[in-house]
């Protein structure tokens, strides 16, 4: 999921020559990433467990 954030901003960033706002992204994006592994850790029925 992580690549699935960063890598088309970058490309996108790139593509804008800088003008794609890649910090506004990152900080909107990232928030759906924390919450995506806080709800996993906090099911028991996640295959992925981080104990």
């Amino acid at each position: 999921m992580l690549y699935g954030i960063v890598q088309p901003a970058a490309l996108l960033w790139h593509m804008s020559e800088g003008g794609f706002a890649i910090d506004e992204h990152i900080a909107e994006t990232w928030q759906v990433l924390a919450k995506a592994i806080a709800r996993c850790y906090a099911l028991p029925e996640c295959e992925y467990t981080f104990n």
